[in-house]
């Protein structure tokens, strides 16, 4: 039985993945994901991907052999233009000697979104760090309202609490 073959048009994966990149075995990025090339302070598409991003983990130089070996692995990269992680994983694409990074911001604290240019809405929506986000806001906003609370009436505040 023949398994029928599937694509994603390009606008939808980058939907699905907003940033990832692609890089060719000289290591040149030849598509990026349309949030990264936003906070990109230069385009990414052309430029060598050492010019752009560190490798973390795992702790291996920018070799399309090496990182090609490491699919496996976990990757942790840091985009050189604002410092902002990004946690993923390799695929490597045999037919055309592509390596595909799919990945999303490692955050920890919604205050770092804006330094890093990006909002909630850039994130697709499979993506468990937005629920993790949407929790952090929201445990943000119960905190303030509760500290309104207590400015407002130390006593009435305190008596609820007990």
């Amino acid at each position: 039985m023949l398994t029928p073959q599937f694509s994603l048009t390009p606008e939808l994966f980058n939907q699905a993945f907003p940033f990832h990149f692609v890089f060719n075995q000289k290591r040149e990025i030849l598509q990026a994901g349309d949030v990264l090339e936003r906070i990109s302070r230069k385009p990414l598409v052309g430029s060598k991907i050492e010019e752009n991003f560190r490798i973390n983990r795992p702790n291996i130089a920018f070799d399309f052999e090496n990182i090609h070996k490491k699919s496996r692995s976990l990757f942790i990269l840091e985009f050189i233009d604002n410092g902002m992680l990004m946690k993923g994983q390799i695929i490597y694409q045999k037919d055309q000697e592509i390596i595909f990074f799919l990945g999303s911001p490692w955050i920890t604290d919604t205050a770092s979104l804006a330094n890093f240019g990006i909002k909630l809405k850039d994130f697709a929506i499979h993506d468990p760090i937005a629920d993790f986000l949407f929790l952090l806001q929201a445990k943000d906003t119960a905190l303030v309202d509760a500290q309104k609370l207590t400015a407002a009436d130390p006593d009435k505040s305190l008596s609820c609490v007990l």
